[in-house]
């Protein structure tokens, strides 16, 4: 392998270049970018350094404590993360990570170079013990992973310790899982009821019919939706503070751009929002015209949890309290009562509609080669509501 060579890979359907060394004890070590420009300059970058004799070192930073580390990890990432994120990240570490007790010392006064999976899995074991909720242990372990990750990109670590999870941490997180909240067809026809009243029900319906999350529903634009065709681009998603995340980072949960279909009754919806913009734009004085298809009088986006508040007051008068429904339940609800069916040609048209890289983990959570039409399946799932309320009516 030539130290430094630039090579074109696929990953999950999105060109990217590899670029690919050896590092001074004979690993092979590779970085991913996004351009060839960004590749060609870090492979320069290496083979000059091969040329005079530079190789990355340790010994500069093997004083620095995982608490130093930490600091500057979640300093330099406050920008590039939705604040969601950032701080999950950071009450992780801070609160249960970096105060741990292993072998008489806080995890975070040790050398970022001594840690090793063995504190990670004492991490693991004792939180359970203490009966920390299996996602909440599962946060602390993925901020973790993430932490150090960047450490060995950065070459401060020859390798990250807890790349991969062991047995017993996978069997410990997983443990007790809650079951995510979904909707049976009675109770969404008693949502679809109540939130029939509500100014953000075509929202709402996006939810359950096209499988959207709340940051891409909320993000959403006029120009993306083919009201001929019934098909709609989801690209984009919305941070919680309402800023669009920055083009250099992932515009979507996956990093991949994918194209929905739209039942009819959601084309209808959508249609109506789209013909109506014009007078609105003249009735409220929007100057420009507001590009997104769900926004409030003063033509900017709908804020998280102003979705959030009318879906709690949706859900009150479906009297459907209790039974800790969030807005992200009516993806939920989508991918499973389609799954109903089991019809392999319905996993694979729900798998594109959400986005999953997989069948499995569309399967495993309730085709990315050849992309299926199934008009019938889009509407599916009003028939199935309909006639669900239909024998209740009996």
């Amino acid at each position: 392998m030539a130290f430094g060579k630039v090579t074109r890979k696929s990953i999950r359907g999105e060109d990217v270049f590899l670029v690919e060394w050896r590092d001074p004890w004979k690993r092979r070590r590779s970085k991913i970018f996004r351009t060839e420009t960004e590749a060609s300059t870090w492979a320069e970058k290496m083979a000059v350094q091969s040329r005079v004799g530079l190789t990355p070192s340790l010994a500069p930073q093997q004083a620095a404590s995982v608490a130093a580390y930490a600091a500057h990890w979640l300093d330099t990432n406050r920008t590039m993360w939705a604040p969601k994120t950032w701080r999950s990240y950071s009450d992780a570490l801070r609160n249960h990570v970096l105060p741990f007790q292993s072998g008489g010392h806080e995890l975070g006064t040790l050398r970022l170079v001594d840690l090793t999976k063995q504190h990670a899995k004492a991490l693991v074991i004792a939180k359970r013990q203490q009966g920390f909720a299996p996602d909440t242990v599962r946060l602390m372990f993925a901020a973790l992973r993430a932490m150090l990750s960047e450490a060995a990109e950065d070459e401060i670590l020859a390798l990250n310790p807890v790349v991969q999870p062991g047995k017993t941490i996978r069997k410990l997180i997983a443990r007790g899982r809650k079951v995510k909240p979904t909707m049976t067809a009675e109770q969404l026809g008693r949502f679809e009821k109540a939130a029939a009243k509500s100014p953000l029900g075509t929202l709402f319906l996006a939810g359950y019919d096209a499988g959207l999350r709340l940051g891409e529903l909320r993000a959403w634009r006029i120009e993306h939706v083919q009201l001929d065709t019934r098909e709609a681009l989801v690209c984009d998603t919305m941070a919680e503070s309402g800023v669009r995340r920055p083009e250099t980072r992932r515009r979507t949960k996956t990093g991949l751009d994918r194209i929905v279909q739209l039942s009819d009754r959601l084309a209808v919806a959508l249609g109506k929002i789209i013909a109506a913009r014009p007078q609105q734009a003249l009735a409220y004085g929007w100057r420009p015209v507001p590009p997104y298809l769900f926004v409030t009088k003063n033509g900017t986006p709908y804020g998280q949890r102003n979705v959030q508040r009318e879906f709690a007051r949706v859900v009150t008068r479906a009297k459907l309290d209790g039974h800790g429904f969030t807005v992200h339940s009516l993806r939920h609800t989508f991918a499973t009562l389609h799954l109903l069916s089991m019809e392999l040609d319905v996993i694979q048209w729900v798998q594109q509609q959400l986005g999953h890289t997989s069948i499995k983990m569309t399967v495993d959570t309730y085709g990315a080669t050849v992309r299926l039409r199934n008009p019938n399946a889009a509407d599916w799932l009003e028939r199935l509501v309909a006639n669900s309320g239909a024998n209740l009516g009996k």
